[in-house]
């Protein structure tokens, strides 16, 4: 075994493709192919399998990961002890959260001017957080989830921390020019009359299923794959959409409105590991996240 078929692995479980591994490394896909299955035979055991939607681990591949990406991370911090000087490296999962994004590129200022600089800051929507965290693909796992959706218990078990930063509704997002908008004109009901902006990363899925949401009418539906796209339809056209806390200035450089929906409620914050205290640029990146979390919350 070695660190680089360790390094294979996680990326081919991050991107769930052998070919995407192979452009994102710069290698052929044969070279990762067959270094993944001269693993697998010398463990004996299949780390992935073949389905319709990409390469998805085995359950000895979960365990595998999950202890690989802890030995990456404490490769990584033997050569920077090395060579006496940070060698500055940040993995995140944002979740597709603004406010999440902004503290990362808060991040890349800060760092701008370090002659080697290793950031990346990924949107996978994993379905599971707790099995992303606990597979050590990240430093940092933005979530932002239902209340109702208890992570300790899970996460004990996964020797994850969980850390929630703020707690705080969904909002109607309108134009700030939307005859809704207006002083005393804004009511749940009058939304049936507008069409609904729906951010979805699939087809098939989307907010505008949600059960809160009855002031949807499912005639009037607009779908896009694009948070932008989304925020750009609200504010120059007559729909809305429903979205997650960001702050005013986000607000206000786009021409928008948020109103909050009563009855939902989220917890928004990050997993990482609980056997190993944050690097110091995590510990920033951290720190910046949770600044932007007081803007949105205000």
């Amino acid at each position: 075994m070695t660190i680089q078929q360790l390094q294979y692995v996680l990326e081919i479980a991050r991107t769930g493709s052998v070919s995407q591994t192979a452009r994102n490394l710069f290698l052929s896909q044969p070279n990762i192919s067959n270094a993944v299955k001269n693993l697998e035979a010398e463990l004996g055991v299949a780390v992935f399998q073949r389905t319709a939607t990409g390469m998805a681990l085995t359950p000895e591949g979960r365990r595998l990961v999950r202890r690989a990406g802890g030995i990456i991370q404490e490769l990584n911090a033997l050569l920077e002890d090395v060579k006496g000087q940070p060698d500055c490296c940040f993995r995140l999962n944002s979740s597709r959260y603004i406010p999440a994004f902004e503290a990362f590129a808060d991040l890349c200022k800060r760092y701008q001017h370090q002659p080697q600089l290793h950031f990346s800051c990924f949107s996978d929507q994993a379905s599971d957080p707790v099995r992303a965290a606990a597979e050590g693909q990240y430093d940092v796992f933005v979530f932002v989830l239902p209340a109702a959706y208890d992570l300790t218990e899970r996460c004990g078990a996964a020797r994850l921390r969980c850390e929630v930063l703020l707690e705080a509704p969904m909002f109607v997002q309108l134009a700030k020019d939307h005859p809704l908008a207006k002083p005393g004109a804004f009511s749940f009901e009058a939304l049936h009359n507008y069409p609904y902006v729906d951010f979805t990363v699939a087809e098939g899925e989307g907010t505008y299923s949600m059960p809160f949401l009855k002031f949807l009418d499912p005639d009037r539906l607009i779908r896009v794959q694009s948070i932008t796209s989304r925020r750009d339809i609200v504010a120059h056209t007559l729909a809305f959409s429903a979205v997650l806390p960001h702050s005013q200035e986000y607000n206000d450089r786009y021409g928008l409105v948020n109103i909050p929906i009563p009855g939902t409620q989220l917890n928004i914050g990050y997993l990482c590991p609980a056997e190993r205290p944050l690097s110091p640029i995590a510990q920033e990146y951290t720190g910046f996240f949770r600044r932007r979390l007081a803007q949105a919350a205000e």
